[in-house]
Protein backbone atom coordinates (compact mmCIF):
# COMPACT_ATOMS: atom_id res chain seq x y z
CA UNK A 1 0.00 0.00 0.00
CA UNK A 2 2.83 2.68 0.96
CA UNK A 3 4.76 1.64 -2.08
CA UNK A 4 1.48 2.29 -4.19
CA UNK A 5 1.73 5.97 -2.25
CA UNK A 6 4.99 6.60 -3.52
CA UNK A 7 4.51 5.39 -6.84
CA UNK A 8 2.27 8.18 -7.30
CA UNK A 9 3.67 10.37 -5.66
CA UNK A 10 6.80 10.21 -8.18
CA UNK A 11 4.52 9.91 -11.39
CA UNK A 12 2.87 13.45 -10.24
CA UNK A 13 6.02 14.85 -9.95
CA UNK A 14 7.87 13.93 -12.81
CA UNK A 15 4.62 15.17 -14.29
CA UNK A 16 4.74 18.78 -13.01
CA UNK A 17 8.14 18.62 -14.37
CA UNK A 18 7.15 17.17 -17.67
CA UNK A 19 4.70 19.77 -18.18
CA UNK A 20 6.45 22.93 -16.86
CA UNK A 21 8.76 23.72 -20.10
CA UNK A 22 5.09 24.60 -22.12
CA UNK A 23 5.10 27.69 -19.99
CA UNK A 24 7.48 30.12 -21.15
CA UNK A 25 10.35 30.80 -18.78
CA UNK A 26 13.18 33.25 -19.02
CA UNK A 27 15.78 31.53 -21.51
CA UNK A 28 18.75 31.90 -23.94
CA UNK A 29 17.96 28.65 -25.93
CA UNK A 30 19.54 29.28 -29.47
CA UNK A 31 16.26 29.60 -31.77
CA UNK A 32 13.51 29.39 -29.06
CA UNK A 33 10.77 32.14 -30.01
CA UNK A 34 12.06 34.92 -27.17
CA UNK A 35 10.25 38.39 -26.69
CA UNK A 36 11.50 41.18 -24.57
CA UNK A 37 9.46 43.79 -22.80
CA UNK A 38 11.30 47.13 -23.62
CA UNK A 39 10.91 51.03 -22.61
CA UNK A 40 11.80 53.19 -25.93
CA UNK A 41 13.75 50.13 -27.07
CA UNK A 42 15.42 49.86 -24.06
CA UNK A 43 14.62 46.17 -22.34
CA UNK A 44 12.97 46.35 -19.09
CA UNK A 45 12.00 43.00 -19.06
CA UNK A 46 14.18 40.08 -18.04
CA UNK A 47 17.60 40.59 -19.90
CA UNK A 48 17.72 36.61 -20.96
CA UNK A 49 14.03 37.61 -22.25
CA UNK A 50 11.12 35.45 -21.89
CA UNK A 51 11.08 32.35 -24.12
CA UNK A 52 8.74 29.19 -25.03
CA UNK A 53 10.32 26.56 -27.15
CA UNK A 54 6.79 25.13 -27.66
CA UNK A 55 4.86 28.17 -28.87
CA UNK A 56 4.20 28.93 -32.14
CA UNK A 57 2.00 31.92 -32.01
CA UNK A 58 2.60 35.00 -29.69
CA UNK A 59 -0.22 37.57 -28.57
CA UNK A 60 0.46 40.62 -27.25
CA UNK A 61 -2.67 42.65 -25.34
CA UNK A 62 -1.63 46.55 -25.57
CA UNK A 63 -3.12 49.78 -24.10
CA UNK A 64 -3.04 52.83 -27.22
CA UNK A 65 -4.48 56.68 -27.12
CA UNK A 66 -4.46 59.22 -30.03
CA UNK A 67 -1.77 61.47 -27.66
CA UNK A 68 1.07 59.07 -27.15
CA UNK A 69 4.22 60.02 -28.10
CA UNK A 70 4.65 56.85 -30.44
CA UNK A 71 2.37 55.77 -32.55
CA UNK A 72 1.17 52.24 -31.85
CA UNK A 73 2.90 49.90 -34.75
CA UNK A 74 4.44 46.55 -35.68
CA UNK A 75 7.38 46.55 -38.27
CA UNK A 76 9.15 43.23 -39.22
CA UNK A 77 12.69 41.93 -39.46
CA UNK A 78 14.51 39.67 -42.05
CA UNK A 79 17.27 38.25 -40.01
CA UNK A 80 17.50 41.83 -37.39
CA UNK A 81 17.13 43.51 -40.12
CA UNK A 82 14.02 46.16 -40.22
CA UNK A 83 12.06 46.04 -43.46
CA UNK A 84 9.23 48.06 -44.56
CA UNK A 85 5.79 48.40 -44.32
CA UNK A 86 5.63 49.40 -41.19
CA UNK A 87 1.96 48.55 -40.39
CA UNK A 88 -0.26 50.73 -37.98
CA UNK A 89 -2.60 49.69 -35.23
CA UNK A 90 -6.04 50.18 -36.35
CA UNK A 91 -8.03 52.31 -33.95
CA UNK A 92 -10.29 49.77 -32.80
CA UNK A 93 -7.67 47.57 -31.78
CA UNK A 94 -6.72 46.18 -28.41
CA UNK A 95 -4.37 43.30 -29.30
CA UNK A 96 -1.93 41.35 -32.11
CA UNK A 97 -1.18 38.25 -32.94
CA UNK A 98 1.32 36.71 -34.35
CA UNK A 99 2.17 33.42 -35.76
CA UNK A 100 4.83 31.13 -37.07
CA UNK A 101 6.43 27.86 -38.97
CA UNK A 102 9.52 26.14 -38.09
CA UNK A 103 11.31 24.61 -41.87
CA UNK A 104 14.18 22.58 -42.17
CA UNK A 105 15.64 26.26 -43.18
CA UNK A 106 14.52 28.09 -39.73
CA UNK A 107 11.70 29.45 -38.41
CA UNK A 108 9.51 32.23 -40.28
CA UNK A 109 6.95 34.39 -39.51
CA UNK A 110 3.93 33.90 -41.55
CA UNK A 111 0.53 35.64 -39.96
CA UNK A 112 -0.05 38.78 -38.36
CA UNK A 113 -3.95 39.80 -37.37
CA UNK A 114 -5.19 43.07 -35.31
CA UNK A 115 -7.87 41.87 -32.77
CA UNK A 116 -10.42 43.48 -30.81
CA UNK A 117 -10.56 41.39 -27.52
CA UNK A 118 -9.01 38.30 -29.54
CA UNK A 119 -11.45 39.05 -32.39
CA UNK A 120 -9.97 39.55 -35.76
CA UNK A 121 -10.71 43.08 -36.50
CA UNK A 122 -10.08 44.68 -40.19
CA UNK A 123 -6.55 46.16 -40.85
CA UNK A 124 -3.73 44.88 -42.89
CA UNK A 125 -1.00 43.80 -41.23
CA UNK A 126 1.84 43.13 -43.27
CA UNK A 127 4.31 40.48 -42.85
CA UNK A 128 7.08 40.35 -45.13
CA UNK A 129 8.56 37.30 -46.86
CA UNK A 130 11.55 35.71 -44.88
CA UNK A 131 10.35 37.33 -41.63
CA UNK A 132 12.14 36.59 -38.54
CA UNK A 133 11.80 39.46 -35.81
CA UNK A 134 9.56 42.35 -35.06
CA UNK A 135 9.11 45.31 -33.12
CA UNK A 136 5.81 46.16 -31.55
CA UNK A 137 5.64 49.73 -30.36
CA UNK A 138 2.15 50.89 -28.52
CA UNK A 139 1.20 53.35 -25.17
CA UNK A 140 1.23 50.66 -22.87
CA UNK A 141 2.13 46.68 -23.14
CA UNK A 142 -0.24 45.20 -20.81
CA UNK A 143 0.25 41.59 -21.19
CA UNK A 144 2.02 39.14 -23.71
CA UNK A 145 0.73 35.43 -24.17
CA UNK A 146 2.65 32.34 -25.51
CA UNK A 147 -0.04 29.87 -27.92
CA UNK A 148 -0.09 26.61 -29.31
CA UNK A 149 -1.73 26.67 -32.58
CA UNK A 150 -4.01 29.45 -31.23
CA UNK A 151 -4.65 27.68 -27.98
CA UNK A 152 -3.16 30.12 -25.17
CA UNK A 153 -0.51 28.32 -22.89
CA UNK A 154 -0.75 29.18 -18.71
CA UNK A 155 0.51 31.98 -17.56
CA UNK A 156 0.36 35.35 -19.34
CA UNK A 157 3.33 38.01 -18.54
CA UNK A 158 2.63 41.16 -17.28
CA UNK A 159 3.80 43.95 -19.00
CA UNK A 160 6.03 45.45 -16.53
CA UNK A 161 6.01 49.74 -15.53
CA UNK A 162 6.68 51.95 -18.27
CA UNK A 163 6.64 49.06 -21.50
CA UNK A 164 5.59 50.21 -24.06
CA UNK A 165 7.77 47.84 -26.82
CA UNK A 166 7.90 43.98 -27.21
CA UNK A 167 11.27 42.89 -29.35
CA UNK A 168 10.30 39.51 -30.64
CA UNK A 169 13.09 37.36 -32.15
CA UNK A 170 14.40 33.59 -32.45
CA UNK A 171 17.40 34.36 -30.95
CA UNK A 172 18.98 34.81 -27.97
CA UNK A 173 19.79 38.71 -28.38
CA UNK A 174 17.10 41.46 -28.42
CA UNK A 175 16.35 42.83 -32.02
CA UNK A 176 16.83 46.33 -31.59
Amino acid sequence: MKTTGVLALTLLVATIFTITPLMGTASTAKNAPTFYFTKDGKVIGPAAGISSPKANDIAIIFVTTPAAKVACSIQFSVAGKLVNPISPCPAKATDVEVSWTTSSAGQVITKCVWTLDGKAIAGACTVPKGATDFTFKAYKITYVYWSLNGKMLPNPYLGPKGANDVEFSFRAAPVS
